[in-house]
């Protein structure tokens, strides 16, 4: 009797011992897979190969003018702590504020089409937020011509012509995956423009003298907002 006595609380004593490790180990897990207060984050990079595909609405922030845009950002290689893209941008809209009845004698419409090349680099920022997992970061620069098609109707008739203005950009932009996902984001990006004065391409009737002031490009500050596909 005293034999088996001992040997089930020695048994118990194992089980005991064995539950324990197991509810430590668990205890473990969890506080691995819950983040600390002290975890950092890192925002996202675009990585070599992979491209962004992104459709958005562009618009200055006096409203003259508004865009659709169609961009394509490809990861080229890494550079530094960040990460070099290229791609294209096909933007096509129309003037707003800035047409219209722009004189007493004077209604003008203006219809833009922009393609342009695009170089980004895209950096990590740090910090405690979860989010910023979630999050990237570039900075762009724009290089492109701006095709207006312009039509102004005067007491003396309509004109109808065809100008061209090169461009440059630069700003910053940002996207975001939705539920840390990797492949649905949107996201925005602020540019400041530059434009060299217009050069009239063709004009209908022949030796009409346009209006500056219709068909003056439009630098400045602009805003785009998209959603876009990671592949």
């Amino acid at each position: 009797m005293p034999l088996r006595c001992t040997r089930a609380v020695a048994l118990a004593l194992a089980t005991w011992s064995a539950a324990a490790r197991a509810a430590e180990a668990g205890d473990v897990g969890q506080e691995e897979s819950f983040p600390t207060a002290g975890t950092r984050y890192e925002s996202r990079l675009l990585p070599p190969g992979s491209m962004d595909l992104r459709l958005g609405a562009l618009t200055d922030i006096l409203l003259s003018r508004a865009s659709a845009v169609l961009v394509v950002d490809r990861g080229v290689a890494p550079m530094g702590p960040g990460a070099l893209a290229l791609g294209l941008e096909l933007a096509g809209g129309k003037c707003l504020l800035a047409c219209g009845r722009v004189g007493p004698d004077l209604v003008v419409d203006r219809l833009t089409a922009a393609p342009a090349v695009r170089v980004t680099y895209h950096f990590t920022i740090e910090g405690h937020a979860p989010n910023i997992a979630a999050t990237g970061f570039y900075a762009l620069l724009l290089g492109g011509a701006a095709l207006d098609f312009v039509e102004e109707q005067t007491q003396g008739g309509r004109v109808h012509a065809t100008t061209y203005s090169p461009f440059v950009s630069a700003g910053l932009g940002t996207t975001y995956f939705p539920g840390n996902s990797d492949e649905i984001f949107a996201g925005g990006e602020v540019r400041v423009t530059y434009m060299p004065r217009f050069t009239p391409l063709s004009v209908d009737p022949p030796q009409t003298l346009l209006e500056p002031r219709s068909v003056a490009p439009l630098p400045g500050i602009s805003l785009i907002f998209f959603m876009g596909v990671r592949l």
